[in-house]
């Protein structure tokens, strides 16, 4: 009686009848395994590297500008004192720049002063 090894089904053929899978030796499996492997990574590259550009990358970035703590007191409209006093805690967008100095993003200043005034209509 002659004993035949069974037929190693093809990746494409897995992928249209997952069912052939069954009854395959473990290292048959462990092959179709690894050769789905490589071509999941060539195809991951190969998409990688030939995407076209989402519109979030391709859209126009706003420059944010640092300020200072006292360009930052004339848009809140407090003293500069406060500024220095408060930034940690209720400015956090805010930097210390060496010993002394703070800047703070011009952008996150906009949200911040919009948040605020929607929390505080005038």
């Amino acid at each position: 009686m002659v004993t035949r090894e069974p037929i190693t089904p093809s990746l494409d053929g897995l992928a249209h009848d997952p069912s052939l899978i069954k009854g395959l030796p473990q290292s048959v499996v462990t092959s179709l395994y690894s050769d789905a492997a490589k071509v999941e990574a060539l195809l991951r590259a190969y998409l990688f590297a030939f995407r076209e550009p989402s519109p979030a990358v391709t859209a126009p970035v706003e420059e944010d500008r640092l300020l200072d703590a006292k360009e930052t007191a004339e848009r809140l409209g407090v003293p500069v004192g406060w500024i220095h006093r408060n930034w940690q805690t209720r400015l956090p967008f805010g930097r210390k720049v060496g010993r002394r100095s703070l800047r703070f993003s011009e952008q996150a200043l906009r949200r911040y002063i919009e948040k605020n005034d929607q929390a505080h209509p005038a």
